[in-house]
């Protein structure tokens, strides 16, 4: 298998948004060791902005749900991979495994839970917010959670709540 690192796709005008590449053609490192041999000699940019092309290699990957061996070629630095979900919350690429329709490479992401209050929850949140003056301070934390057990919440989920409320509720 040979790697290559073929054109530079340094973007040099992101800061002002723009689109503008300086045209290197091929990596060349600036040294044998060290960090200089991530560097370009041609245009000084790291290795990482040149487009990695692979050549003569067909990796064999296992696909985690199946089981299955899958043979594909590995992806280019510029591919673009689109993810769907399984109801674990597992990521896979859209690219098949076979006949099952799994991907054959998995990203392990799961998803983050996401706390919801009911109507009544937040109402006597608000209240004993605006009374604590929008701050837990030490002689508080009794009744802080007292408080919380009383309504159901746990005591980070009410710090947290009143700290991305805080600003929207002042205001009012």
């Amino acid at each position: 298998m040979l790697i290559r690192y073929e054109k530079c796709l340094k973007n040099h005008a992101a800061s002002i948004g723009g689109q503008i590449v300086d045209g290197c053609g091929e990596f060349i490192p600036s040294g044998n060791e060290g960090s200089e041999a991530f560097k370009c000699a041609a245009c000084s940019c790291h290795r990482s902005f040149h487009r990695k092309q692979v050549k003569g290699g067909d990796k064999v990957q296992i696909c985690v749900l199946c089981r299955n061996e899958t043979e594909r070629p590995m992806f280019s630095a510029h591919e673009t991979i689109r993810p769907s979900w399984t109801d674990d919350g597992m990521m896979f690429p859209a690219s098949l495994c076979g006949s099952n329709g799994h991907g054959a490479l998995t990203l392990h992401k799961k998803k983050r839970h996401r706390t919801t209050f009911s109507l009544e929850q937040k109402e006597r949140m608000f209240y004993f917010a605006e009374g604590l003056g929008w701050k837990i301070l030490k002689q508080d934390e009794e009744s802080v959670q007292n408080f919380c057990d009383d309504v159901g919440v746990p005591r980070r989920n009410f710090k947290v709540w009143m700290h991305n409320h805080k600003h929207v509720m002042k205001s009012k």
